[in-house]
């Protein structure tokens, strides 16, 4: 990474945006922040593959329905609900620790104790603006607008959790009057947060869409691509989803640290400009 992330194990200090991102795409591109996301992630679609090829039916049942589902659908259902709690979980744990590692980057060890006895808030809240994102984007005409809404009250909430060791109430409560009071400058934040992370997830699946497009091109029907794809490009397309899922791991490494250098500077009540 050269010159480009000298300085980069610690978090930013100055107050620019440019900073904030170019610290943070350094900070996620180092194999020890971005490797436990990885992990996660890649246990979490060897599981839902390993179902979906011990029971081929059961992705017609998500997709379609079926009124009589079969025991071994049921089984296979179950399973993926409690893999699915535990990569969720897993996935916030993960993501108190880059929070942590994020302002302290020389407290690795300390991160995961930090985010370990932080790990009930940091659910609870979860759960909570879940659910009210849920409620407010069934809302007729204005749903989008409120999704983002919440998206951005409780931009920081996991920031005040393992930061400020607040309880999920009082951190919730500290985000929304963060984004009460500089709005704009959230709004900036996770525009960037989003876009760069977008970005970073195209960068790294750009080969995986390129080969989806061949095939799209040169299969004559879906059987002959899903062959194409089993067949004589196994090998491409197995390395396109590990790279597809690289790219997942170190944009949510990324929005960690960025969010929280945000954060940082907020809270020290500092401007940020590009």
């Amino acid at each position: 990474m050269g010159s480009f992330c000298s300085g980069s194990g610690r978090a930013i200090s100055s107050l620019s945006w440019k900073s904030a991102i170019s610290s943070g795409l350094c900070f996620a591109l180092r194999p020890k922040r971005f490797l436990p996301f990885f992990a996660i992630d890649t246990a979490g679609l060897i599981v839902f593959l390993s179902l979906v090829s011990a029971n081929p039916g059961l992705v017609d049942f998500l997709l379609y329905g079926t009124s009589s589902p079969d025991a071994g659908i049921v089984q296979s259902l179950s399973l993926g609900i409690g893999a699915f709690i535990v990569w969720l979980v897993a996935g916030i744990f993960i993501l108190g620790a880059l929070i942590r590692q994020s302002a302290k980057p020389a407290e690795y060890g300390e991160s995961w104790r930090v985010s370990l006895r932080s790990l009930h808030s940091l659910v609870i809240a979860s759960v909570i603006v879940s659910l009210l994102t849920v409620i407010v984007s069934m809302v007729p005409y204005l749903g989008v607008i409120f999704t983002v809404m919440v998206g951005l009250a409780f931009l920081f909430v996991n920031q005040f959790i393992i930061l400020e060791g607040k309880g999920f109430y009082r951190a919730m409560m500290g985000s929304l009057r963060t984004f009460g009071k500089k709005p704009g400058r959230v709004f900036i934040a996770w525009i960037l947060s989003a876009v760069v992370s977008m970005l970073l997830i195209m960068l790294l699946a750009s080969p995986m869409v390129a080969l989806l497009i061949y095939g799209a091109f040169t299969a004559a029907d879906e059987a002959a691509l899903v062959e194409l794809f089993t067949g004589p490009l196994a090998f491409l397309s197995d390395l396109f989803v590990v790279l597809f899922v690289l790219g997942v791991s170190v944009s949510k490494t990324f929005s960690a640290f960025f969010l929280t250098s945000v954060y940082m500077q907020l809270k020290k009540k500092k401007w940020l400009f590009f």
